[in-house]
This record gives structure tokens, sequence and C-alpha cells, in this order.
């Protein structure tokens, strides 16, 4: 279950009545309560009857978007509610109403489609008309997310649609979850909604992520996020996609594929999961070449006069010459090298007291 955080501004958990964790207050209209017959979290959820049910609650400057936000929640449709019809809309979240010309957000399921809207004075300012598949009888998960310029609306972790819309919005009036008003008609829905979220940030999203080659490896890093439980790391040679996941349940924010092969351009997202299982969209996509690094051979010489060779990078060379000249303030004894004849790779230890000599010498193909 989600709990605040410094952006949530309205959660609603539905188990212990119609409580708001912001301390918000909503009014019953209706009859409309809490029910155990169905929830995805805790004990309950908030079931709505059809016929006059919905909860409400004064505009709050809370829900005055003029920056990031996310709005989500768990939707449970039983099988005999009609939405394939304009007439039969299933209304989640309403901000404003439909009244007057007047201002107002709204989404909602009706013919088919998720609707994400923004109206003001006989104009759509902007709107995602996004059809999707509704299954019944089960918790679906609905987020709308404003990033920025960009709008997104998901169902189940899929982008169903995206618009660009970059102007503010200031809606009067009421708040309403369940219902929403249309023309002077409130349209009420059955069915049950639970872990209702209203946040003042884009969750799901990230952005950050950085690829780095070396020879044979590929080191990729990211920033934190909050939301985060785990980091799933995915891969193609094809830029966009499709990807293959090659590592799940990261709680760091850094990986290295080693899994590469010099010359190969590789692509790369990251998602990650948040409390409640919810994957987040891709991050950006990062891309990079791994390269066969230029080696040289190092030829160390040791008491019973017998000469060790080594491949190296120019790294692993400085490292190996850093330690040894700096044996005696890092009082190290020993220092150990990757060593590989054919397909067989080994770590061979050196001590310090038997080398005599060492000479590094550059490869040449």
């Amino acid at each position: 279950m989600y709990e605040m955080d410094q952006y949530t501004v309205s959660l609603l958990h539905f188990d212990d009545g119609i409580k708001d964790e912001s301390g918000k207050v909503w009014t019953a209209y209706g009859g409309v309560a809490v029910s155990t017959d169905q929830k995805i979290f805790g004990n309950s959820s908030l079931f709505l009857d059809g016929v006059d049910d919905y909860l409400s609650m004064p505009m709050s400057s809370d829900f005055s978007f003029t920056g990031d936000f996310t709005i989500d929640a768990e939707v449970f449709i039983p099988s005999d509610v009609i939405i394939d019809s304009k007439t039969t809309a299933f209304g989640i979240f309403q901000i404003g109403n439909h009244w007057n010309n007047s201002q107002f957000f709204e989404f909602s399921i009706t013919d088919g489609f998720f609707n994400v809207l923004l109206y003001d004075t006989n104009e759509y300012l902007m709107q995602m008309w996004n059809p999707i598949t509704i299954a019944k009888n089960v918790f679906n998960h609905f987020a709308v997310i404003r990033k920025g310029s960009q709008w997104y609306a998901i169902c189940n972790g899929k982008v169903v649609g995206s618009v660009t819309y970059n102007g503010t919005f200031f809606p009067s009036a009421e708040v309403n979850i369940g219902a929403y008003l249309y023309d002077g008609n409130r349209q009420y829905i059955k069915g049950y909604i639970d872990e209702l979220r209203v946040s003042k940030v884009a969750r799901w999203i990230m952005s950050s992520l950085n690829a780095v080659a070396d020879s044979d490896r590929i080191s990729l890093s990211w920033t934190t996020v909050t939301d985060a439980v785990g980091y799933s790391v995915k891969r193609s040679t094809t830029p966009g996609g499709p990807y293959e996941t090659i590592a799940t349940n990261i709680t760091g924010t850094s990986y290295v594929d080693d899994t590469v092969k010099n010359g190969t351009t590789y692509y790369y997202v990251v998602t990650y999961v948040d409390c409640n299982g919810h994957e987040s969209m891709n991050s950006n996509e990062a891309s990079t070449t791994p390269l066969e690094s230029s080696k040289a051979l190092l030829v160390v010489t040791v008491i019973d006069s017998s000469d060790h060779d080594y491949q190296l990078s120019p790294t692993e060379i400085d490292s190996f010459v850093n330690w040894f000249m700096n044996h005696a303030s890092t009082d190290t004894a020993g220092y150990m090298l990757n060593k590989k004849v054919g397909t067989q790779e080994s770590k061979e230890y050196l001590a310090f007291e038997k080398i005599i000599s060492f000479e590094i010498m550059p490869l040449t193909k």
C-alpha cells in the first residue's frame, strides 16, 4: 500500500472507511461506503452502486495542476456494467464540472475508451480518447500522468495514449470520485475503487539512464527514484527495442553488463517497480558500443629468474605500477592479476618481495 510522501496531496486506501490520509474531508452521497467484497490491498474498497453513489469535496488549490502530477486508482468493473456506450460512462475522477462552460478535468471509461479531458469555455484544451480492452471482475490500474508538457494515459502499466499540452489549468467548483457532472446531469457508476492517489509529481517516469562502454562490458547508471523498490534492466540490439530483460530486482542505481560482444551496439532502458507492484514506463534509451581496448604486455621477473607474462589494458597496467611504486605506503604485500591462456582464465597473485623487475611492452597485432 502507498504511503503519504512529500508529493501526495490525496490518498484514500478505503480501509478505515472514507478517510483521506492527507486530512481532506470527502462527503459521501447516496450511501456510498466501503465494502469487503472486493479489494486489492488492505481489507476493503469503495463500492459505488451506480444509482446515486459518489464522493465529493469543494475545490482545493491542491488540485490546480500547474506542473507535473499523477492521479491513479485501482478500479474493479463488474461484469454487468456496460462501458461500451457513451451514455454509460465509468467516471473515475473529475475536477470541476461541465456546467455553464466552466473548466473541468476528467478521466473516465466510456465507449471502449480510456478518456482524459481538459475543457474550458466550449473548447477541449486537451483530450485523449484511448481505445482499450478492459478486463471485468478484476482490478485494473489506471493512471494519468503529466510530465512537463507531455500527458500520458496508462492502463495496467501500458501507455495507451499520450499528447502534448503546455497550458495551466485552474478549475473551480468541486472534485468528484466515482461520478462526473456533464451538462448539469450527474453520471453515476457501479463498481469498486481502491488505493486512489493524487500526487504533484510525475510518477513511473525515469529519464536519467547513462551507458559507458569498456572492453567486454558496459556500465549503466541512473538516478534514484523515490517510489522504487527494485529496478530492471532491458537490452536490445535494435533502437527502440524490442527489449529483453537481462536483470531484475536491482536495489542500487548501477549495473554492469559483462555479457556483451565488442563491436556490437547495445540499446538499454531501465524500469522500476513500486511497492504496489506497478512497473514504470521505460527510461530514456541509452546506447553504446564496447570496443576491444589496446592492451600491453606486462612481463614480471621473479627471484627464480622466471618470467610471468600478462596481457593487460592500460588501466590495469597503471593500477599495477601504482601498487608497486607505492608498496611501502600502502603496506600491501601482494597483488592479484587476471591471467588468460587460451580460453582458460585464472587469477595469479604476485608477492612484492619476490619481484626482481618488470617490463611493459606494446602488443602488435
